[in-house]
Protein backbone atom coordinates (compact mmCIF):
# COMPACT_ATOMS: atom_id res chain seq x y z
CA UNK A 1 0.00 0.00 0.00
CA UNK A 2 2.81 2.42 0.83
CA UNK A 3 4.60 1.69 -2.43
CA UNK A 4 1.40 2.29 -4.39
CA UNK A 5 0.88 5.58 -2.57
CA UNK A 6 4.45 6.70 -3.28
CA UNK A 7 4.52 5.51 -6.91
CA UNK A 8 3.20 8.82 -8.39
CA UNK A 9 6.04 10.74 -6.73
CA UNK A 10 8.48 8.06 -7.86
CA UNK A 11 7.27 8.59 -11.43
CA UNK A 12 7.53 12.38 -11.14
CA UNK A 13 11.13 12.19 -9.94
CA UNK A 14 12.04 9.69 -12.64
CA UNK A 15 10.58 11.59 -15.59
CA UNK A 16 11.12 15.11 -14.28
CA UNK A 17 14.53 14.93 -12.61
CA UNK A 18 16.54 11.76 -13.10
CA UNK A 19 15.83 11.34 -16.80
CA UNK A 20 17.46 14.71 -17.49
CA UNK A 21 20.39 13.81 -15.22
CA UNK A 22 20.87 10.54 -17.06
CA UNK A 23 20.74 12.28 -20.44
CA UNK A 24 23.35 14.76 -19.22
CA UNK A 25 25.63 11.93 -18.08
CA UNK A 26 25.32 10.07 -21.36
CA UNK A 27 25.83 13.07 -23.65
CA UNK A 28 28.46 15.00 -21.67
CA UNK A 29 26.21 18.02 -21.12
CA UNK A 30 24.99 19.70 -17.96
CA UNK A 31 21.35 19.28 -16.98
CA UNK A 32 20.70 22.91 -17.92
CA UNK A 33 22.21 22.32 -21.35
CA UNK A 34 20.11 19.21 -21.88
CA UNK A 35 16.92 21.10 -21.02
CA UNK A 36 17.93 23.83 -23.48
CA UNK A 37 18.37 21.23 -26.21
CA UNK A 38 15.53 18.75 -25.73
CA UNK A 39 12.07 18.51 -24.24
CA UNK A 40 10.70 15.17 -23.11
CA UNK A 41 7.10 14.26 -23.84
CA UNK A 42 5.23 11.24 -22.57
CA UNK A 43 1.90 9.55 -22.15
CA UNK A 44 1.28 6.99 -19.42
CA UNK A 45 -1.42 4.74 -18.02
CA UNK A 46 -1.40 3.33 -14.48
CA UNK A 47 -2.58 -0.22 -13.97
CA UNK A 48 -2.92 -2.56 -11.02
CA UNK A 49 -1.74 -6.13 -11.24
CA UNK A 50 -4.00 -8.89 -9.91
CA UNK A 51 -2.14 -8.78 -6.59
CA UNK A 52 -2.89 -5.06 -6.25
CA UNK A 53 0.58 -3.79 -7.23
CA UNK A 54 0.63 -0.59 -9.30
CA UNK A 55 2.71 -0.31 -12.46
CA UNK A 56 2.88 2.04 -15.42
CA UNK A 57 2.71 1.72 -19.19
CA UNK A 58 4.27 4.71 -20.92
CA UNK A 59 5.47 6.10 -24.24
CA UNK A 60 8.36 8.57 -23.89
CA UNK A 61 9.99 10.65 -26.61
CA UNK A 62 12.41 13.54 -26.95
CA UNK A 63 11.63 16.63 -29.05
CA UNK A 64 13.83 19.57 -29.89
CA UNK A 65 13.47 22.16 -27.15
CA UNK A 66 12.90 24.87 -29.75
CA UNK A 67 9.87 24.46 -32.04
CA UNK A 68 10.08 25.12 -35.76
CA UNK A 69 9.19 28.40 -37.50
CA UNK A 70 5.50 27.48 -37.65
CA UNK A 71 5.50 26.05 -34.14
CA UNK A 72 5.91 22.49 -35.42
CA UNK A 73 7.56 19.78 -33.35
CA UNK A 74 11.15 19.12 -34.41
CA UNK A 75 13.29 16.03 -33.81
CA UNK A 76 15.97 16.34 -31.12
CA UNK A 77 19.63 17.07 -31.93
CA UNK A 78 21.47 14.10 -33.48
CA UNK A 79 23.26 13.01 -30.31
CA UNK A 80 19.93 12.29 -28.60
CA UNK A 81 19.29 9.02 -30.40
CA UNK A 82 16.63 6.43 -29.49
CA UNK A 83 19.43 4.33 -28.02
CA UNK A 84 20.57 7.19 -25.79
CA UNK A 85 16.98 7.76 -24.63
CA UNK A 86 16.55 4.05 -23.87
CA UNK A 87 19.75 3.94 -21.82
CA UNK A 88 18.80 7.18 -20.04
CA UNK A 89 15.46 5.70 -19.03
CA UNK A 90 17.21 2.61 -17.64
CA UNK A 91 19.62 4.79 -15.67
CA UNK A 92 16.82 7.02 -14.37
CA UNK A 93 14.79 4.02 -13.24
CA UNK A 94 17.81 2.65 -11.36
CA UNK A 95 18.68 5.99 -9.73
CA UNK A 96 15.26 7.10 -8.53
CA UNK A 97 14.05 6.47 -4.99
CA UNK A 98 11.53 8.05 -2.62
CA UNK A 99 11.94 7.82 1.19
CA UNK A 100 9.17 6.09 3.12
CA UNK A 101 7.79 8.58 5.69
CA UNK A 102 9.09 8.44 9.27
CA UNK A 103 8.64 7.23 11.97
CA UNK A 104 7.93 3.92 10.24
CA UNK A 105 11.57 4.02 9.16
CA UNK A 106 13.20 5.34 12.34
CA UNK A 107 15.03 2.08 13.03
CA UNK A 108 15.21 0.71 9.53
CA UNK A 109 15.16 3.51 6.90
CA UNK A 110 13.42 2.39 3.75
CA UNK A 111 12.89 3.84 0.31
CA UNK A 112 10.47 3.06 -2.50
CA UNK A 113 12.13 2.07 -5.76
CA UNK A 114 11.11 0.66 -9.12
CA UNK A 115 11.24 -3.08 -9.63
CA UNK A 116 14.21 -4.80 -11.20
CA UNK A 117 12.50 -5.76 -14.48
CA UNK A 118 11.65 -2.64 -16.51
CA UNK A 119 10.46 -3.57 -20.01
CA UNK A 120 11.86 -0.83 -22.27
CA UNK A 121 11.56 -1.07 -26.04
CA UNK A 122 12.20 1.36 -28.87
CA UNK A 123 9.17 2.37 -30.90
CA UNK A 124 10.12 2.12 -34.58
CA UNK A 125 8.32 1.27 -37.76
CA UNK A 126 9.34 -0.15 -41.09
CA UNK A 127 11.43 -3.18 -40.16
CA UNK A 128 10.15 -6.73 -39.51
CA UNK A 129 9.46 -7.28 -35.84
CA UNK A 130 9.32 -3.57 -35.00
CA UNK A 131 6.49 -2.29 -32.87
CA UNK A 132 4.18 -0.25 -35.08
CA UNK A 133 2.66 3.04 -33.97
CA UNK A 134 -0.79 1.50 -34.34
CA UNK A 135 0.13 -1.46 -32.14
CA UNK A 136 1.44 0.76 -29.36
CA UNK A 137 -1.55 3.10 -29.58
CA UNK A 138 -3.85 0.11 -29.26
CA UNK A 139 -1.85 -1.21 -26.33
CA UNK A 140 -2.09 2.08 -24.41
CA UNK A 141 -5.77 2.47 -25.30
CA UNK A 142 -6.44 -1.00 -23.91
CA UNK A 143 -5.10 -0.08 -20.49
CA UNK A 144 -6.63 3.39 -20.53
CA UNK A 145 -10.03 1.78 -21.11
CA UNK A 146 -9.36 -0.91 -18.53
CA UNK A 147 -8.53 1.71 -15.90
CA UNK A 148 -12.01 3.22 -16.23
CA UNK A 149 -13.85 -0.01 -15.47
CA UNK A 150 -15.87 -0.25 -12.26
CA UNK A 151 -15.64 -3.12 -9.86
CA UNK A 152 -18.79 -3.02 -7.78
CA UNK A 153 -20.36 -0.60 -5.28
CA UNK A 154 -17.97 -1.50 -2.46
CA UNK A 155 -15.06 -0.11 -4.47
CA UNK A 156 -16.59 2.84 -6.31
CA UNK A 157 -17.12 5.21 -3.38
CA UNK A 158 -15.05 6.37 -0.46
CA UNK A 159 -15.22 4.23 2.64
CA UNK A 160 -16.50 5.26 6.05
CA UNK A 161 -15.77 3.47 9.33
CA UNK A 162 -19.21 1.89 9.08
CA UNK A 163 -18.62 0.66 5.54
CA UNK A 164 -15.24 -0.67 6.58
CA UNK A 165 -16.89 -2.74 9.31
CA UNK A 166 -19.18 -4.27 6.69
CA UNK A 167 -16.41 -5.25 4.27
CA UNK A 168 -16.55 -8.91 5.29
CA UNK A 169 -20.14 -9.08 4.04
CA UNK A 170 -19.39 -7.31 0.75
CA UNK A 171 -18.49 -10.59 -1.01
CA UNK A 172 -15.01 -9.38 -1.94
CA UNK A 173 -12.05 -11.68 -2.30
CA UNK A 174 -10.09 -11.95 0.96
CA UNK A 175 -6.99 -10.54 -0.72
CA UNK A 176 -8.85 -7.38 -1.72
CA UNK A 177 -10.29 -6.98 1.77
CA UNK A 178 -6.82 -7.23 3.32
CA UNK A 179 -5.44 -4.58 0.96
CA UNK A 180 -8.25 -2.17 1.77
CA UNK A 181 -7.88 -2.71 5.51
CA UNK A 182 -4.12 -2.19 5.26
CA UNK A 183 -4.64 1.13 3.46
CA UNK A 184 -7.15 2.22 6.10
CA UNK A 185 -4.89 1.19 9.00
CA UNK A 186 -1.84 2.96 7.57
CA UNK A 187 -3.92 6.02 6.73
CA UNK A 188 -4.72 6.50 10.42
CA UNK A 189 -1.04 7.07 11.16
CA UNK A 190 -0.43 10.83 11.57
CA UNK A 191 2.91 10.70 9.76
CA UNK A 192 1.19 9.23 6.71
CA UNK A 193 -1.71 11.69 6.61
CA UNK A 194 -0.32 13.48 3.54
CA UNK A 195 -0.68 10.27 1.52
CA UNK A 196 -4.50 10.32 2.00
CA UNK A 197 -4.61 6.51 2.26
CA UNK A 198 -8.00 6.41 3.96
CA UNK A 199 -9.55 8.71 1.38
CA UNK A 200 -8.51 6.37 -1.42
CA UNK A 201 -8.66 3.04 0.41
CA UNK A 202 -11.71 2.04 -1.66
CA UNK A 203 -9.69 2.28 -4.88
CA UNK A 204 -6.35 0.99 -3.63
CA UNK A 205 -7.16 -2.55 -4.69
CA UNK A 206 -9.92 -2.02 -7.22
CA UNK A 207 -8.10 -3.50 -10.18
CA UNK A 208 -7.27 -6.61 -8.20
CA UNK A 209 -10.78 -7.73 -9.09
CA UNK A 210 -10.13 -7.58 -12.82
Amino acid sequence: MLWNALAPKLWQYTIGTYLYRALARLTGHTEAQVKALVKREYGKVAEFQARGQLHYHSIIRLDHATPGPEGEVRPPPPQFTPGVLEEAIRLAVAMTSVPVPAPLTDRHPRVARWGSQPDIRQLRSGAPGDLSEQAVAGYIAKYATKSTETYGPALTRRLTPGALARLDSAQLRSHITRLIRAAWRLGAHPHLARLHLQRWAHSSASAATS
